[in-house]
């Protein structure tokens, strides 16, 4: 679009470590704004989005906001009243020791995401250590880091799940389910275009929103991941393109008639 320029070849899926936007934002992308989005397509209030520095994106919705300079060192006072916390996307890989206390420590839901799960990696920390109302959302690549563990990634799920005590989201083709407790649920919508950047951080606060309004961590995790799907069916069809033409910008802009198709049982 007009808003994005580049300073590289862009291809189907973007952006690429080549991006720019307006010369204001470079790689690493994608950014909270995706996980805010996600939220916001729900009846929730305002995500308040936390950051350590100066959020400049040419955003086409007002799509998130603050409600003041969030910084650093975990946990705020503005997290203190909030049902749920979503954490990862866009956090940076260079954090301190705070991060890893407020995963540990921080009383509300987490979702776990994108570099909050390398944080753990990072220090050597089992996700065994974490509370159980933490609902993790790894890719492949991500779990792997945590674990050397291998094998069937229906078994891997509920094998880690059961064994760290917390809620688990395997994200890839037939995204996979786990908690304590629950039956493994496998996810059946979606398409190979949604392998590519953004798409998990709109599944972030998509979850995120679902648990504050009081779904449980497992059933978050399960329709969160078929809403997503669906959204980018949604996307690819209406918009008429290829699936890897789908970007989570319009994935997110598709959640409410996901939803909508969901309550009106047509799919």
């Amino acid at each position: 679009t007009p808003a994005f320029a580049s300073n590289g070849p862009l291809q189907y899926r973007w952006p690429t470590p080549a991006f720019v936007s307006n010369g204001a934002l470079r790689y690493p992308w994608p950014t909270p704004a995706f996980a805010c989005n996600g939220a916001l397509r729900y009846p929730w209030p305002v995500p308040a989005l936390a950051s350590d520095g100066p959020l400049r994106f040419p955003w086409p919705t007002p799509a998130f906001a603050s409600n003041g300079p969030l910084r650093y060192p975990w946990p705020t006072p503005a997290f203190a009243s909030n049902d749920v916390v979503a954490i990862g996307p866009g956090l940076g890989r260079n954090r301190d020791r705070s991060v890893i206390e407020a995963l540990l420590h921080h009383e509300k839901p987490m979702v776990v995401d994108a570099d909050a799960l390398n944080a753990l990696a990072g220090a050597g920390i089992s996700p065994k250590r974490l509370p159980s109302d933490r609902l993790l959302t790894p890719h492949p690549g991500e779990l792997a880091r945590l674990t050397n563990r291998s094998g069937n990634r229906n078994e891997l799920t509920r094998n880690l799940a059961d064994e760290w005590g917390i809620t688990l989201l395997h994200k890839g083709s037939r995204t996979a389910i786990a908690t304590p407790g629950h039956p493994l649920e496998l996810n059946t919508t979606g398409h190979p275009g949604m392998a590519s950047g953004g798409m998990g951080d709109v599944l972030t606060g998509t979850c995120a929103s679902l648990i504050g309004q009081g779904v449980s961590l497992h059933d978050s995790a399960a329709l969160g991941s078929w809403l997503l799907g669906r959204a980018a069916e949604i996307a690819r069809d209406s918009e008429e393109i290829a699936p890897e033409s789908v970007s989570a910008v319009i994935v997110a802009e598709s959640l409410g008639k996901a939803l909508r198709s969901l309550r009106l049982s047509s799919y």
